[in-house]
């Protein structure tokens, strides 16, 4: 940030976090091909509970450089 950056990219963040057990993804039912993404529900390997958290505390990171910077 004190480098003049303007962003960050954050398109995989959904993918932070699995299943401690890796348990398999239940099949979603919309597709017979084992090959789409949408084969299989992604309930153990997106959107966790730990990836919200994950960005809230990057949060907190930047608001409080952004606080040291002002």
């Amino acid at each position: 940030m004190k480098r003049n950056v303007d962003g960050f990219r954050i398109d995989a963040v959904p993918f932070l976090f699995e299943d401690a057990k890796f348990t398999d993804e239940p099949k979603s039912g919309q597709t017979t091909d084992q090959n789409d993404h949408a084969y299989l529900l992604h309930i153990y390997t997106q959107n966790l509970n730990e990836t919200y958290d994950m960005v809230e505390q990057w949060r907190a990171v930047i608001d409080e450089q952004k606080d040291r910077d002002t």
